[in-house]
């Protein structure tokens, strides 16, 4: 009876502390009240639980507290909480209250990639392609970034387009330049849009053709992108 007892009261107590958190989060992101927020979130933190330990490093992170900050994504990250152990794996990544630990970082973000995150695979990407406490391996670098672009992620597919286009990572391939520029341009994002323009203009890996130049700088400019000089230099109004 009384196994039967305690079973009940964690099912009535699991809602309880989801209602707890929800409040102190929304004091956090609707209100600003950092100081309620943890009041609230604390004592959930304190009890071992995982989102709240998350939210208390954020509050910390976000106050400049980064030793803290730390500690508390640790915590939530060792309990396979996927935003502790991204939050931890940038902390890693760029040196903050710990020293940089590319490595490291990969580590804990593998940990996501493994969940099916884009995000992370974007940011082991990162750290291969720019060498960040590691040796700089572009072919584990566009394997990771093509792992998220095939998923959709328009950060990576844009990336895949800059390393094609440009040429200095690998060499320049145009066609393959055109494909990943193009797979991101369709969210809209400017940067794919007058990296396509800048292709064709300057005829770097593909045939100059300043018709279709001009189209995708007339579309970044409609997305708020500043193509004045490319439009200015090329006489782009001539082939609208």
């Amino acid at each position: 009876m009384e196994k039967f007892y305690l079973i009940a009261v964690l099912l009535i107590s699991i809602p309880a502390i989801a209602d707890s958190l929800d409040d102190g989060v929304a004091f956090y992101f609707d209100e600003g009240d950092s100081k309620k927020a943890t009041e609230i979130i604390q004592p959930l933190a304190d009890k071992g639980n995982a989102d709240a330990q998350y939210y208390i490093g954020l509050i910390k992170y976000d106050n400049e507290n980064y030793k803290a900050a730390f500690d508390w994504f640790m915590k939530s990250a060792q309990q396979d909480f996927s935003d502790g152990q991204m939050s931890l794996a940038s902390m890693y990544k760029n040196g903050e209250a710990v020293k940089r630990n590319g490595k490291k970082a990969i580590e804990w973000y593998k940990k996501v990639a493994d969940k099916g995150s884009t995000d992370s695979e974007t940011e082991i990407a990162d750290i291969y392609a720019k060498g960040i406490d590691v040796e700089v391996d572009v072919k584990k670098a566009i394997e990771w970034y093509v792992k998220a672009a095939e998923k959709d992620n328009s950060y990576a597919q844009y990336s895949l387009g800059e390393i094609y286009a440009k040429g200095e990572m690998v060499k320049q391939d145009g066609k393959k330049a055109i494909k990943w520029y193009t797979k991101a341009a369709n969210t809209g994002d400017p940067l794919p849009l007058f990296g396509l323009a800048e292709l064709y203009c300057n005829g770097k890996g593909v045939n100059k053709n300043l018709k279709k130049c001009a189209h995708w700088a007339k579309k970044a400019k409609v997305a708020d992108f500043d193509v004045t000089e490319l439009w200015n230099k090329f006489e782009l109004e001539k082939y609208e």
